[in-house]
C-alpha cells in the first residue's frame, strides 16, 4: 500500500511533482549555469511570483539559500548588533533564540503561557531590542500567533526591526509581511517539495541596518550570504555561488501553480481541512488536540495527545494508508502531529478524519 504523508516535513509532494522534474529535465536545469541569461530569468521570475503570491511590496528583496535555519543566523548577523528579543513558544523559536546567543548577542526571551498566550508585562517599557524574532507557526507544539498579536508587537516597537519565521504557515500565512522586515521559508512542508531551499524577504530597512553593521566591521555578517553580498548579486539576478537551481525552477512552478489556483482558494481549503481534523479530534475520547484555546490552534500542523501514547495510534493510521508525523523531540512517544498543507486534498483529509472517528 502507498502511503499518503502526512508528516509535517518533508510532508505530502506536490500532486504534479513528476510533472515537473520531467518538465525540467527536458528542459535540462539541472545543467543550468547560474551566471547564464536563462537562470536571470529563471530569478527573476520566481522572486516576482513569490512576492505576488505572498503580497510583498515590491521594494522588499528576495533571497536563497539551503535552508530556513541558516537565515536564522543570516537575520541574527544583519539586524542586530547587541540584543534581540524573542518569543518563544515551541523548540523552533527557541532555536532562533540560541542561535543569536551563539552569535553573542543578548537574547532575551518571552517563554509562552501553557495556553500558548504570551504577556508583555514582565517586559520593562524602557527595554529597547534591535531585533524583534517571531515564529508564526510552532511546528512542535501547533500554536499559531494570531495577527492581533503580531499587530501589538509592531505597535509596541513601531521602529524596530521584526523577523518572522512562516515555515510551517507558508504559503497560506495571512500576514501583513508591509510591516515586517524579514520574512523567511523552506519548501519542504507548504510547497510539497523536496528540502534543499530556504527563501527570505528582506526590507529595505533590513538592508540599511546590514550595510551599517559591515560598514562597521565588528560583526561577522555571514561571509558569502550576507545581505549586502545577496542583494548586490541578486541586483543581477543571480546568487553569490550556485544554488539549488532545480529547487528553484521547482519552486517556481509550484508558485504558478499556486496562483493559478489563487491564494483566496488555498486559505479556504486549508481552513476547511483544519475544521474537520479539529472536529474530529475534538469528538474523540482517545485523541484530543494538544492545544486548546481553538484562537492558537494552527491551521496546518495539528498536534494531537493519544491516551495510549503515540506509536500506536501512528501505526493505526499506517494501515489505513496514511503516514503521521510523532511528536517532537522529548515528546516523541506522547503526541502525533498531523500536518495540513495545500498538497492534501479535502477527499484525504476526510478519510483521515473516518479513521479519527473510528479510532
Amino acid at each position: 500500500m502507498e502511503l499518503i504523508y502526512f508528516t509535517v516535513g518533508p510532508s505530502k509532494l506536490h500532486e504534479k511533482f513528476e510533472e515537473f522534474i520531467a518538465k525540467g529535465n527536458k528542459e535540462n536545469i539541472g545543467s543550468l549555469s547560474h551566471r547564464s541569461p536563462r537562470f536571470s530569468e529563471l530569478f527573476e521570475n520566481l522572486s516576482n511570483n513569490l512576492k505576488i503570491l505572498f503580497n510583498v511590496p515590491e521594494e522588499y528583496s528576495v533571497f536563497y539559500s539551503g535552508s530556513a535555519t541558516e537565515f536564522m543566523e543570516r537575520i541574527v548577523q544583519n539586524c542586530s548588533e547587541k540584543n534581540t528579543l524573542h518569543f518563544v513558544d515551541g523548540s523552533f523559536s527557541r532555536k532562533f533564540s540560541e542561535i543569536s546567543g551563539k552569535q553573542g548577542r543578548i537574547n532575551t526571551e518571552i517563554v509562552a503561557e501553557d495556553d500558548g498566550s504570551f504577556f508583555l508585562d514582565n517586559l520593562p517599557s524602557t527595554y529597547e531590542p534591535e531585533l524583534i524574532c517571531l515564529t508564526h507557526n510552532e511546528t512542535t507544539n501547533g500554536v499559531t500567533l494570531s495577527p492581533l498579536f503580531i499587530e501589538s508587537i509592531q505597535k509596541r516597537f513601531p521602529d524596530k526591526l521584526i523577523a518572522l519565521d512562516i515555515v510551517s504557515s507558508a504559503p497560506t500565512s495571512n500576514v501583513d509581511f508591509s510591516k515586517i522586515d524579514c520574512i523567511f521559508f523552506s519548501v519542504q512542508k507548504g510547497f510539497g517539495l523536496p528540502a534543499g531551499l530556504g527563501v527570505i524577504f528582506v526590507s529595505p530597512r533590513a538592508l540599511k541596518k546590514a550595510e551599517e553593521i559591515e560598514k562597521n566591521g565588528k560583526q561577522y555578517t555571514g561571509s558569502y550570504h550576507s545581505f549586502m553580498d545577496l542583494a548586490k548579486y541578486a541586483s543581477k539576478k543571480q546568487t553569490p555561488e550556485t544554488p539549488n537551481v532545480f529547487g528553484m525552477y521547482l519552486l517556481n512552478e509550484v508558485c504558478l501553480d499556486f496562483l493559478n489556483r489563487t491564494i483566496e482558494k488555498l486559505r479556504s481549503e486549508t481552513k476547511i481541512k483544519a475544521d474537520l481534523i479539529y472536529k474530529a479530534l475534538d469528538g474523540n475520547k482517545k485523541l484530543k488536540p494538544l492545544v486548546t484555546n481553538k484562537e492558537l490552534r494552527s491551521e496546518t500542523v495539528i498536534v494531537a495527545k493519544p491516551i495510549n501514547g503515540s506509536q500506536e495510534v501512528i501505526e493505526y493510521f499506517k494501515k489505513g494508508g496514511f503516514l503521521v508525523a510523532s511528536g517532537y523531540a522529548e515528546q516523541k512517544e506522547m503526541q502525533i502531529r498531523i500536518a495540513n498543507f495545500p498538497s492534501h486534498s479535502i477527499e484525504q483529509v476526510q478519510k483521515l478524519c473516518m479513521l479519527i472517528d473510528n479510532y
